[in-house]
C-alpha cells in the first residue's frame, strides 16, 4: 500500500445517527491493539480530518439506510472514494459495507434485503484472503441489518456467503477495500442488549420484522470473536 512507510494510523467514521443506540467506535478500537486512532461523527456534520496522515479507514454501521440517500452519505462516500485514491486500506461494516459499495459502484447495488438478518448468523468463507487467514472457513457472529449488497459489478469479489445474504465478505478487486456485512466486532452480550432496546423501536416502526427480532432474542448466541482476528489481519495488511 502507499502508507506502508508509515506507522499505522487509523481513522473510523462514526455513521450511527442515534449515538446511544450502539458505539462502534469503542467496540472496533477495542481489537486496535494500541494502533492510534481518530474518530469523526459524520452524521453530525463533524469536519473529517486529512487523510494524509492516516493508513487506514473504518466505516462503521449504522441504523440509516443507503436507499434513502442523506447528505452525510455522500460526504462519507467523498471520503471512501479519497481514500481509495490515496491507498488507505478500508473496512466498512454492516452499513459501512453498503456505502462502500454505493460510494465506489453507485445506488444501483444496494437495496432493502428480501431476507433482513436479525441474531447470530453463520458465513461460509469461499474464497481465500489475507483479510480472513486465520478465520474458520465456517464462522459465526451477530448480524443485524435490513438492507444488504446485490449484484456486485466488477470488480467486487465475494469472500464469504450464505443463503441469506449473498455478500457477507467482498473486496474491491485486489485493492485492500473490505466489507463485512455481519458485526464480528459486537460480543453476544452486546448483541443481546442491542436486539432488547431494539423491540420498542421495531413494535412501532417495523412491526412486519417484530417476530423475526423476538426470534433472534431467544436464540443462543453462537459467535466465533472473529473481530480480533480479522482487525489484526487489516492492519497488518501490507501489499
Amino acid at each position: 500500500m502507499y502508507h506502508a512507510h508509515m506507522p499505522a494510523r487509523i481513522l473510523t467514521l462514526n455513521l450511527m445517527v442515534n449515538r446511544e443506540m450502539l458505539d462502534p467506535v469503542a467496540q472496533w478500537s477495542r481489537y486496535f491493539r494500541g494502533v492510534p486512532f481518530e474518530a469523526v461523527h459524520v452524521p453530525s456534520g463533524e469536519a473529517i480530518p486529512d487523510l494524509g496522515s492516516f493508513t487506514h479507514l473504518i466505516v462503521s454501521g449504522s441504523e440509516a439506510s443507503t436507499t434513502d440517500p442523506q447528505p452525510w452519505m455522500d460526504t462519507s462516500a467523498a471520503c471512501i472514494r479519497e481514500a481509495a485514491e490515496q491507498g488507505l486500506a478500508i473496512l466498512g461494516n454492516c452499513f459501512g459495507h453498503q456505502l462502500l459499495v454505493w460510494g465506489l459502484s453507485g445506488p444501483d447495488y444496494t437495496r432493502r434485503a428480501p431476507l433482513p438478518e436479525v441474531g447470530w448468523i453463520e458465513a461460509t468463507s469461499v474464497e481465500d484472503d489475507p483479510l480472513l487467514a486465520g478465520v474458520s472457513r465456517v464462522w459465526h457472529a451477530f448480524a443485524f441489518h435490513l438492507d444488504e449488497v446485490c449484484d456486485l459489478p466488477p470488480p467486487w469479489r465475494t469472500l464469504a456467503s450464505n443463503s441469506s445474504c449473498a455478500h457477507q465478505v467482498i473486496r474491491f478487486g485486489d485493492e485492500p477495500i473490505w466489507g463485512i456485512q455481519p458485526h464480528p466486532e459486537i460480543t453476544p452480550e452486546e448483541g443481546k442488549a442491542l436486539l432488547l432496546d431494539a423491540k420498542p423501536f421495531v413494535e412501532e416502526s417495523m412491526p412486519q420484522h417484530l417476530s423475526r427480532l423476538q426470534e433472534a432474542i431467544d436464540q443462543e448466541p453462537r459467535d466465533d470473536a472473529a473481530a480480533r482476528t480479522i482487525v489484526g489481519n487489516f492492519l497488518s495488511y501490507d501489499s
